[in-house]
């Protein structure tokens, strides 16, 4: 029950503050009008959506039935980690490019530019981050969670994986929608919805760990299928939102190389955790800057610009 009014007081505190910080209220007011020039780009989005709820939940009802309750713990404790930090980041960066692409629809040049520029920022935050968790899973379960979770860490490694390909398939779906074309998303959707679902019925008698594992391939599949229209329609197709990434990919390889080498030679979990995450940041933002890749320097500059915001305002609130 505890865990039943989590969910429900999370949702209705996160709608209020929603509310007081839009300054927007419901007025009650059916307008048939809106109804009907919204309902053919919502509708899509409504089936996708309802598509993919079936999915994910479809993965804990057949490993909760096929396999164990305790399997199903694993599979859910060990999904959380890499899917609460992969949303984070995709819903602030989707955020922020949704409106911008929508403002370039009529602008080819530029929207390629920005679609690359999405993708690069995506990969930017999330490449590490969930590579990082990946190579620092097993003595983060051991030391946060003991031993009796360790059976979980293949289960992060894999679905850490997972959820990086999952945010570049966002990317294109965003693009997609950004453009209008929620009927081409809808379609995707239905043409890949079997997809996870076959390779869910091959894997899961081979145990968890290899349901995990077969996620990870469904979404690499996935990110082909996603990648097709946006190349069809604007030239940015799979090949070249992998070139956009390889500046990303590069830094990711070293910075994991890095890693690894320090949990083979640090004995301790604190240890590792701590150099091993240091290190990895560090080396990460290094060879960031000796590639001069462009968002080091927006981060940058979007520091310096808050700085500068926090200093003018309380030099003119305070007094002379």
């Amino acid at each position: 029950w505890a865990l039943v009014f989590q969910s429900i007081s999370s949702a209705l505190i996160r709608t209020l503050t929603l509310f007081y910080f839009s300054k927007w209220m419901p007025r009650f007011v059916f307008s048939m009008a809106s109804f009907k020039q919204l309902f053919g780009f919502s509708s899509k989005l409504l089936g996708t959506g309802l598509i993919q709820t079936i999915q994910n939940n479809l993965y804990s009802i057949l490993i909760g039935k096929m396999l164990s309750v305790k399997d199903l713990g694993y599979y859910t404790n060990g999904r959380q980690y890499p899917e609460t930090l992969s949303t984070i980041i995709s819903q602030v960066v989707t955020g922020v490019a949704f409106p911008v692409l929508a403002s370039l629809q009529n602008e080819r040049e530029r929207m390629l530019a920005a679609c690359g520029r999405l993708m690069r920022v995506t990969g930017f935050f999330l490449m590490p981050m969930l590579t990082m968790l990946a190579l620092l899973a097993a003595p983060a379960v051991h030391f946060f969670l003991t031993d009796k979770w360790m059976p979980i860490v293949r289960v992060i490694q894999w679905l850490c994986f997972a959820r990086m390909m999952a945010a570049f398939n966002g990317v294109n779906v965003n693009i997609l929608t950004a453009f209008g074309r929620s009927d081409l998303f809808f379609k995707v959707e239905v043409s890949k919805s079997l997809l996870p679902i076959i390779i869910l019925l091959i894997t899961i008698s081979y145990g968890v760990e290899a349901v995990a594992a077969g996620m990870f391939f469904s979404t690499v599949i996935a990110f082909f299928i996603y990648s097709y229209y946006p190349g069809k329609l604007f030239g940015f197709g799979a090949i070249r939102q992998i070139k956009e990434m390889m500046t990303v990919i590069y830094a990711t390889l070293l910075m994991a190389a890095c890693v690894y080498g320090i949990t083979l030679i640090l004995p301790g979990d604190f240890l590792k955790l701590l150099i091993g995450g240091t290190a990895g940041i560090g080396v990460y933002l290094a060879v960031a800057y000796l590639m001069k890749m462009q968002e080091l320097y927006d981060i940058k500059e979007m520091i310096q610009t808050i700085f500068l915001k926090k200093l003018i305002n309380k030099n003119t609130e305070s007094p002379v």
